[in-house]
């Protein structure tokens, strides 16, 4: 009977996020669903609101303003805002409406752009009476994101006030953008040339026109932002030449609105159901280190250094990150690609990686997402054998294991000794620089080290499912993980190491090519990006030249963001260490605390703010309905005190439902 009294009550939820009106408030009440206020009043008085003897909000102060809690806006749905204005006289001024992708975060009076904040329009109320406004946004924008609302007057004040009544947000927007369903020929592509976009730091540049790519942008005291930046990829790899285009610069620093990750754009909602293998594909800027130099790292790995992507399905917000390969960032245009999933809506974020370079060294330009099968994207390269010890001009054969869908074999020997490293492609004869023979393009090459000279090299590998071009002028062509073998052969090379989220567990898997005395494998887990922590220990194989995997689960899915590494540990305690790959968790129900048992008062806390409006459920043994409050929003670290008065001694079920929340409680009281 409870089972199915619980399945009534999710029917119900899914009932109630379905319905047309996402946020409304006519005052009759007093306010409760708004995420914070400033400056203004509630007041029944004639001389302030719009109908006579009726509840209305006026401004108590200057810069007064209110920010909405979070909505989500139904997959394909715009969203229409309307209300009933009116204001004293001329030098109360105006409203300006802003809206920010992703929900509600603090707002600045002094910088209303800061934090992503958009400007949607600006209303003049009359003087004489209550006038109704109306303000929409396109499909394209809101649908399937969450979203918040802010009103600010900046000119009102107590005496030249500025009313405000009858505030309602539905999804009854215009919709003449419908959402990109990617399959056959029919791709979605952003080059933020063509397509107008903005960026917060000019403010000229705020304007709603035309906009294609919604996207939460923040600045804050660390100065983290995305804006247009000159000389985009025009479409096209590695090229040195000035272009007229534009691209997605991330800036360095951090979030200001304790949310998750740096400055970042988040692209509208898009359609790949249709599409049972769909791919993203994008051209990326990136300099290892800050210089731009890719000097040497142990896996060829520079995602640290890189964009870094995540994917989000379904309503609401819930973030994997793409553990997307990223090689050669010397500061030109790559190409990079990666599977995506198979949904009625997803959503992608790009952002800074977490680098701690001063200046805007990484950027992404001509996204595009379409229905060609890139799953090799997700897989590694295969294992290179050949002579670890060449002698100086003399040829010697590599071979590299087949990688499933690969029909192209990429060879190039790094030079790891030189300042800069290079990495070389080029056919012999090559002077006295190490050549491919022959074979290029297959899994057996041939190649001559040259002179030597003591220099010490890398022999690397990357299957591609198509024909790449070269270093200087490369195609968009889906590529594994790459392989490669030192002279010196490292204790364990790594095939891939990534993380998945599997309902509320974290699953850490990872694969080696081989290992070579080995010892075993501590998961390590960090809730800053810099001190980790080890959450477990696995036994490694210890000697194998065979593609060994491993897998570790952590139960504990933490809210915001966790970083994962891999630290691997030899039998005689020297260790090296995977790449870190991050999961964001925007669901606060892992730290809903309800107090329990309890007598004259129902406590419920969080250490993670519940920001999108939800419904707050108690019911008795019998299915009976104690308490209810809709719209419901605990902020970080602060509780809800509910008292229990006139409930009986016994069992209770406490239900919180809403976007991406489900949870519920068994309470008793005493």
């Amino acid at each position: 009977m409870l089972k199915v009294f619980f399945s009534l009550c999710l029917c119900m939820f899914y009932m109630m996020i379905q319905s047309a009106i996402l946020w409304q408030q006519d005052f009759t009440n007093i306010p409760s669903n708004f995420y914070t206020t400033s400056g203004w009043t509630r007041n029944s008085g004639l001389t302030y609101a719009c109908t006579g003897g009726n509840y209305a909000y006026y401004t108590s102060s200057t810069n007064a303003y209110f920010v909405t809690n979070t909505f989500n806006v139904p997959q394909g749905r715009g969203v229409r805002l309307t209300f009933n204005a009116k204001r004293a006289n001329a030098s109360a001024g105006s409203i300006d409406i802003y809206y920010l992708i992703t929900g509600a975060c603090s707002f600045s009076t002094m910088t209303p752009q800061n934090n992503g904040w958009v400007r949607w329009g600006t209303i003049t109320p009359g003087t004489s009476g209550c006038s109704n406004f109306i303000l929409n946004l396109e499909s394209f924008i809101s649908g399937g994101q969450n979203m918040a609302v802010v009103f600010y007057c900046p000119n009102a004040s107590g005496t030249n006030f500025i009313t405000v009544d009858d505030i309602v947000i539905d999804d009854n927007g215009p919709t003449s953008s419908p959402v990109p369903n990617i399959s056959g020929a029919t791709t979605y592509t952003e080059n933020f040339t063509t397509n107008r976009w903005y960026g917060p730091v000019n403010w000229t540049d705020y304007a709603t026109t035309g906009v294609q790519v919604p996207y939460r942008s923040y600045r804050s005291a660390s100065d983290a932002y995305t804006y247009l930046f000159n000389n985009g990829s025009g479409g096209t790899g590695n090229h040195s030449g000035v272009w007229a285009d534009y691209y997605a610069a991330f800036y360095t620093g951090f979030e200001f609105c304790n949310a998750s990750s740096r400055s970042q754009i988040i692209t509208r909602e898009l359609n790949t159901s249709a599409c049972p293998a769909p791919e993203l594909k994008f051209a990326y800027i990136a300099k290892y280190p800050c210089s731009g130099n890719y000097d040497y790292t142990f896996d060829e790995d520079y995602r640290l250094w890189a964009p870094a992507v995540h994917v989000s399905s379904g309503q609401g917000y819930t973030w994997v990150e793409l553990p997307v390969n990223y090689y050669f960032p010397d500061g030109l245009w790559h190409f990079a690609a990666y599977a995506l999933p198979s949904s009625a809506n997803i959503k992608l974020r790009f952002s800074r990686g977490t680098t701690t370079c001063t200046s805007p060294m990484v950027g992404v330009d001509h996204i595009k997402v379409m229905c060609r099968d890139c799953n090799i994207s997700s897989r590694s390269g295969g294992t290179i054998t050949g002579e670890t010890n060449p002698a100086p001009n003399t040829n010697y054969t590599y071979t590299i294991t087949p990688t499933l869908g690969a029909t192209y074999y990429k060879w190039m020997i790094r030079a790891i000794d030189r300042d800069p490293p290079v990495v070389i492609e080029a056919s012999c004869p090559n002077g006295t620089d190490p050549c491919i023979v022959s074979g290029q393009g297959t899994t057996t090459v041939t190649i001559n080290f040259g002179n030597m000279n003591g220099e010490h090299f890398r022999v690397m590998c990357i299957p591609y499912d198509a024909d790449p071009g070269t270093l200087a002028n490369p195609s968009d062509a889906c590529y594994a993980k790459i392989s490669f073998l030192l002279v010196n052969p490292l204790p364990v090379e790594w095939s891939f190491f990534k993380v998945n989220v599997v309902d509320h567990d974290v699953v850490l898997e990872w694969e080696t090519q081989s290992e070579l005395n080995s010892d075993f494998f501590i998961p390590e887990k960090s809730l800053d990006g810099i001190n980790f922590s080890p959450i477990g220990k696995v036994p490694a194989a210890g000697f194998s030249n065979q593609i060994k995997e491993y897998s570790f689960t952590d139960p504990n899915l933490s809210p915001g963001m966790s970083f994962y590494r891999i630290k691997q540990v030899d039998k005689d305690g020297k260790y090296s260490y995977s790449t870190t790959l991050s999961v964001i968790n925007e669901n606060p129900s892992t730290t809903l605390f309800i107090s329990s048992p309890f007598t004259d008062q129902l406590t419920i806390e969080t250490q993670y703010p519940i920001l999108y409006p939800s419904t707050l459920s108690i019911y008795d043994i019998h299915g009976k309905i104690v308490y209810e409050q809709k719209n419901l929003i605990i902020n970080e670290e602060s509780s809800l005190q509910i008292s229990s008065n006139g409930w009986k001694k016994g069992i209770y079920f406490v239900v919180i439902q809403g976007p991406s929340l489900y949870f519920t409680s068994t309470v008793v009281k005493l």
